[in-house]
């Protein structure tokens, strides 16, 4: 697509909860990475799969897209997931691929819209399913997801003609990490957060064409931190991500050049002062992440950043040019099957991709030859949705102790 959003859908939980980075992003240039490069190539190979009418993605294993990534088994078999998931939820329904929704009347500011993945419109015409595929591995929900609510906002304007829709349902398709998320809302309710992201988006368009001194903003502040900051380009210069920082971690960075040990800093069996500290952790690594990319990316530009430059990283493993051609020239050479190869039985997650679905009983006996680690216990927010790890009780490591073996 080579036209762009001003207010993005997929930045969408960023310029609704702070419209100020906006403004701030404006000033660093629109880049991309690979992990991007490589989903756009499986959204492609999903909208081929799905609109040919097999459904099957194998049929496309070695054609290139257009991005210039050619198609193998893996990307074949992860995007196949995602493609059963939908011809499973449009079965009956009316099914529409990469459909361009437009929200522009909705929050009010011209050449607003995005390409939903799926729009899926049930038989009655009673509700109206956007779907949504995901290739990274960073696990992202459906619930109160802005960027499929901005999608569905569109969906329904675009295809309100063809019924009365009462409901909405967002569905989030991650078949990197095996996660499927669903939720859904009153179209009552989609409204009203319609209203939430117009209120954000004036405040956006405000700040980027007259700056925080337009008199309209009042002494409302622009810009927030939260959890949106995470894939925020404009850390490195935002005053309030850099101000929350400072205020979390409860000291100013300019003391630390006089502190000897770091470790003299980190109260002792004060559990409530550690939590505000441990606060400030995740902030200031991912500042500190912001901070080298951005150094990275100046200086690839050529421009000098005094005391750093860039220099070769380590070298990538060495591979054959051609394999073929070496496994001819050591079969000359009159090597032996054992010496020229490394044969080792398949890992536990080769074995259920290749046994798993074609013979599932075969399957059972074979799980119960797999063991896994328990794993290690590590520090995470309250809110995270896992079970809290409790250490075992150190008495029960003598539970089963034979004293009498010990005298």
């Amino acid at each position: 697509m080579s036209e762009h959003a001003l207010l993005s859908p997929s930045s969408a939980h960023r310029w609704i909860n702070c419209p100020g980075s906006v403004a701030l992003e404006s000033q660093f240039p629109s880049s991309t990475n690979k992990s991007a490069e490589y989903g756009t190539a499986c959204h492609e190979l999903a909208q081929w799969a799905l609109t040919d009418g097999e459904f099957r993605c194998e049929k496309y294993i070695g054609k290139v897209t257009e991005n210039g990534h050619k198609v193998d088994k893996k990307m074949a078999e992860l995007i196949q997931v995602y493609v059963d998931h939908v011809v499973d939820y449009a079965e009956g329904h009316t099914l529409l691929v990469e459909q361009k929704v437009d929200f522009s009347e909705d929050i009010a500011v011209e050449n607003s819209f995005g390409t939903s993945d799926a729009v899926i419109i049930t038989e009655d015409a009673s509700e109206i399913i956007v779907g949504d595929l995901k290739t990274g591995y960073h696990i992202v929900e459906a619930q109160e997801n802005e960027q499929l609510m901005l999608y569905a906002v569109g969906a329904l304007r675009k295809f309100e003609m063809l019924g009365d829709f009462k409901r909405v349902r967002l569905i989030i398709f991650q078949p990197s990490r095996d996660h499927l998320s669903e939720w859904d809302c009153s179209v009552e309710e989609l409204l009203e957060f319609v209203k939430k992201a117009k209120a954000s988006a004036a405040k956006a368009i405000i700040y980027l064409k007259n700056g925080p001194e337009d008199r309209r903003l009042g002494m409302e502040p622009i810009l927030r931190v939260g959890d949106h900051c995470d894939w925020c380009k404009a850390k490195t210069t935002c005053p309030a991500f850099l101000n929350k920082a400072v205020e979390t971690i409860g000291m100013d960075f300019d003391d630390l050049t006089e502190v000897e040990d770091v470790k003299t800093l980190l109260p002792k069996n004060d559990p409530e002062a550690l939590a505000q500290k441990m606060d400030a952790v995740d902030m200031l690594e991912s500042l500190c992440k912001a901070i080298r990319a951005e150094v990275e990316r100046v200086l690839l530009e050529g421009i000098a950043v005094p005391n750093w430059k860039l220099v070769e990283g380590k070298k990538g493993n060495r591979k054959w040019v051609d394999e073929d051609e070496a496994e001819a020239l050591l079969k000359a050479m009159r090597y032996k099957k054992e010496e020229m190869y490394d044969m080792k039985l398949v890992s536990p997650a080769s074995a259920e991709k290749l046994v798993a679905k074609e013979k599932p009983r075969m399957w059972k006996k074979l799980k119960n030859l797999i063991t896994q680690t328990d794993g290690q216990p590590s520090v995470a927010p309250e809110k995270d949705k896992r079970a809290a790890w409790s250490p075992k009780p150190i008495s029960d490591d003598f539970n089963n102790v034979n004293i009498e073996e010990l005298a």
